[in-house]
């Protein structure tokens, strides 16, 4: 991929950024998402209902602590979302191929938090922290970013396709165990 030509911006150009409040305490299960800082599956904890505020689709989360300080999920689902992340809310519309793509840059930057060199996953740190992003005119280049990320996803969907005879030969002979 050529870089030439890209720009650098900054988060706080691209987003606003909210620190969430709440707990974990008094859950009660259901079928919300509730995001936390964790590195992995895409920030969700658990699943509830009646948690403190509910967060619209579209947005990009960051764990702010622990193992997954720094990560970026993209959510493609309302959530709630405890104390401990900070939510990124677009200036701009965003779909779930752009949002990817800004994860994989914003993940770029871990790094930076990570290895105890004191620095923590503030707010002002995010907003302040640079990506480097395709550009046109001067601005940055959605449909590039789109583009790119569905690219890949087509990829893999037909890999998955190509193979799920012999994947589905597998399960057969095992559930005929």
């Amino acid at each position: 991929m050529k870089i030439e030509g890209w720009k650098e911006y900054r988060i706080g150009e691209i987003f606003t950024i909210e620190k969430t409040t709440g707990g974990m305490e008094d859950l009660e299960k259901g079928d919300v998402p509730l995001i936390s800082a964790v590195m992995d599956n895409n920030g969700i904890v658990d699943f509830v209902d009646n948690y403190t505020k509910l967060f619209d689709k579209g947005k990009i989360t960051i764990p702010c602590v622990g193992a997954g300080a720094c990560m970026a999920f993209y959510q493609n689902n309302s959530f709630y979302g405890t104390g401990n992340i900070h939510i990124l809310h677009p200036k701009f519309e965003i779909n779930k191929f752009i949002g990817l793509y800004l994860c994989c840059v914003i993940k770029q930057n871990r790094y930076k938090y990570d290895g105890g060199y004191g620095r923590t996953c503030n707010t002002s740190r995010i907003l302040e922290t640079s990506i480097s992003l395709p550009t046109t005119n001067n601005q940055p280049d959605w449909q590039f970013m789109e583009d790119f990320i569905k690219k890949i996803y087509n990829k893999v969907i037909e890999e998955v396709k190509a193979s799920a005879p012999a994947l589905l030969s597998l399960s057969l002979k095992t559930s005929q165990s």
